[in-house]
């Protein structure tokens, strides 16, 4: 089956489900109840204001971690 584009309107939309999955390519989002999964072969986050990431702990890992402050 061939799936169409979708818009769907300009308001606030909610989806109700005890996982909700949005898959494309080699990357996905996976919201359920222990939080939020982001994979992918790159993740890119930008702000024109603040981009705060905020936990307990805070972890960074990878064969190559860049922190521009």
């Amino acid at each position: 089956i061939k799936s169409p584009d979708i818009d769907i309107g300009d308001n606030t939309i909610k989806i109700h489900g005890s996982k909700i999955e949005l898959i494309a390519g080699g990357g996905s989002i996976t919201i359920d109840g222990s939080g939020v999964s982001i994979k992918g072969t790159k993740i890119t986050s930008s702000a024109t204001g603040s981009n705060d990431i905020s936990g307990t702990p805070v972890n960074v890992s990878g064969s190559q971690v860049n922190l521009n402050c």
